[in-house]
């Protein structure tokens, strides 16, 4: 509620139809190049920050909605099976267009939520400093990593500056390039990079980073104002904000389109950020 989506977007459907594992990522080098302790603390740092996440995040919820339909928003809570089975031939078409995403699957089904170690470590001297690429400066990246970057940087001799980014990909990209030494990723976008698919096809495969912790399961969103767009197909035709062209965001939106049998060129796409979306929304210069 405290980013009044409520003011643009008075219709929410419930479906948790999508969840996205987000991960922070690590250069190798540099996380080879801190002490034991260190790497222990951050890890330490990811599994708290992850449970704390997870349990602020369900009490925010709940009073995001009983706020919400006080303000006069309609909440509808669907029934997501036909969804879940328009999807499975996506899904099963992006868990095999690599042995590389086949094993990224693998894990990702059958690990589950990583235990959570509630031991501290005492900052110590001699530390190194580490700059962290979230994402927009009006996204959940950068919020949650700022409070991560504060934690790491207060319970390890490292330390941390987060900084706004472009998200996943370019993330990756500043990794890769040596500008950062952490970034947050999807974990389909991490299986692009390292299959050198999608957005990477150009630059080629990259693998150039390593997994330090997963932190949390990501919600694709689908907002409107307009009361007859009741379903993704109803999105035919219209202005609709797709993200950064490339990103994260992005291919998710494509995925989704394509569940229901549009592509890109069946909408009026722009690429706009979270808060110019919201912006757009209130101004009626997009439709979802």
């Amino acid at each position: 509620m405290d980013m009044a989506q409520y003011e643009v977007a008075p219709y929410f459907n419930l479906t948790n139809h999508i969840t996205i594992p987000d991960h922070l990522v690590i250069s190798p080098d540099t996380l080879a190049g801190m002490n034991a302790a260190d790497q222990r603390a951050l890890r330490t740092a990811c599994q708290n920050a992850m449970k704390q996440y997870y349990e602020q995040s369900a009490a925010n919820t709940a009073a995001a909605l009983a706020e919400a339909k006080e303000l006069g928003v309609t909440i509808v809570d669907p029934d997501i099976d036909a969804f879940r089975a328009r999807c499975s031939d996506i899904l099963t078409e992006a868990a095999n267009r690599s042995t590389v995403t086949q094993n990224v699957y693998t894990l990702i089904t059958a690990r589950g939520v990583t235990a959570f170690v509630d031991d501290a470590v005492a900052p110590k001297d001699g530390g190194s400093k580490l700059t962290f690429t979230t994402g927009g400066e009006a996204g959940t990246y950068y919020g949650f990593g700022s409070v991560l970057a504060q934690k790491v940087s207060d319970v390890t001799s490292t330390n941390v500056t987060a900084i706004t980014s472009g998200g996943s990909a370019a993330n990756i990209d500043a990794i890769d390039i040596g500008d950062a030494q952490l970034g947050f990723s999807q974990s389909d976008v991490l299986a692009y990079a390292y299959a050198g698919e999608r957005t990477f096809e150009e630059l080629g495969e990259i693998q150039s980073f390593s997994i330090v912790a997963p932190l949390y399961m990501e919600q694709v969103q689908i907002v409107t104002l307009n009361p007859d767009i009741k379903t993704v197909a109803d999105l035919a035709g219209k202005s609709v904000s797709i993200g950064a062209a490339g990103s994260g965001v992005y291919f998710n939106a494509i995925d989704v389109l394509g569940a229901y049998g549009l592509t890109e060129d069946d909408i009026k796409p722009t690429y706009q950020s979270f808060a110019d979306s919201a912006e757009a929304l209130q101004d009626g210069q997009i439709d979802a």
